[in-house]
């Protein structure tokens, strides 16, 4: 179920993304621009965004890992949670993560909120 909701939401974002006109050069998310998405109301095309980031990363950081870091969701672990974990770090790194890949950010966030100890 949460595996189905992750993957619609990301489906949806890159169809956003590609429907989006945009500059011609390609630029990486940033903090700001994530924070940005997150804070918008729900079921809209930029919180949308929003979560299929934050659950990709979450994918990977439960599987595999990323680098050392490792993430453990429990099989009850909610997206909005994730999310408001991801605002709440970003707000207080605004400055710092702002032009920094949201991608660290996020890593950061969610393995220092769901650590596998």
């Amino acid at each position: 179920m949460i595996i189905r909701s992750l993957f619609w939401g990301l489906l949806v974002g890159v169809f956003v993304l590609m429907a989006t006109p945009g500059p011609a050069d390609a630029k990486f998310m940033d903090g700001k621009s994530l924070l940005n998405a997150c804070t918008q109301p729900s079921q809209t095309p930029r919180r949308s965004i929003c979560l299929g980031y934050i659950a990709a990363i979450a994918d990977a950081l439960e599987k595999d890992g990323i680098g050392r870091r490792k993430a453990c969701f429990g099989k009850d672990a909610k997206l909005s949670a994730m999310r408001d974990t991801v605002v709440a770090h970003l707000k207080k790194q605004k400055t710092k993560a702002a032009e920094e890949p949201a991608s660290g950010a996020v890593t950061v966030a969610l393995v220092n909120r769901f650590s596998c100890r």
